[in-house]
């Protein structure tokens, strides 16, 4: 996994991006907040990318979380351009996945900070037909490339989390998926090599993605 800077030109625009395992570097992910346009390079050519995001979006006497999952068709060139309806916002966290390939890469819009839970750690892990998150609330995606994807809204001791208790922390038995939509995948009954379990806490904004079997 690595860390790195890239920067592109759209106006002026500097995001943090970061790739994960699975990844060949070759994806990226422009999220551009005044423009209201997120860009997806080096997918596959004619493939298709799942895109999860999370927004925190300030009114002038309210504020709200905005939740966005898209599966969008890439171009020849392996491009994708994104025109939200309701536009980008800055404080907001972007995962994009080749669907085909596994490849993933997270980004935010130019002076947002990117915040990340760490794998295999007490904050976040995958184990048997699992997930654990050491978080109150989270927006969870699986994707098995090749195949499909499948989603889930989880808050800690509500909807989704199958260890009832409100402890801070969210577990995700794979039963509890639902699918996405327009997704006519059946809902796996467990894990397999080199599905990628992404999670992003829609309160602080951190994200977590975890290859299986890495």
């Amino acid at each position: 996994m690595s860390l790195r800077s890239l920067a592109l030109q759209l106006g002026v625009l500097v995001l943090l991006a970061l790739n994960f395992p699975g990844s060949v570097n070759a994806l990226t992910l422009a999220v551009d907040s005044d423009l209201g346009q997120v860009s997806v390079t080096g997918a596959t050519a004619d493939g298709e990318v799942v895109l999860l995001a999370v927004e925190r979006v300030r009114h002038l006497y309210w504020s709200e979380v905005r939740r966005g999952d898209y599966r969008e068709l890439a171009d020849s060139s392996g491009d994708v351009l994104l025109t939200p309806i309701d536009g980008v916002a800055w404080a907001s966290v972007w995962v994009a996945v080749d669907l085909a390939t596994g490849d993933s890469v997270v980004a935010t819009p130019a002076g947002y900070p990117l915040r990340q839970l760490s794998a295999g750690t007490a904050a976040a892990s995958v184990s048997g037909t699992s997930v654990n998150l050491t978080v109150a609330a989270a927006e969870v995606v699986i994707v098995r490339p090749g195949v499909g994807r499948w989603i889930a809204r989880l808050r800690d001791g509500g909807g989704g989390d199958s260890g009832v208790a409100h402890d801070g922390s969210i577990q995700l038995a794979l039963v509890d998926l639902a699918s996405a939509p327009q997704e006519s995948t059946p809902l796996p009954t467990g894990f397999s090599a080199g599905d990628l379990v992404v999670g992003i806490d829609p309160q602080r904004l951190e994200v977590f993605i975890q290859e299986v079997g890495s």
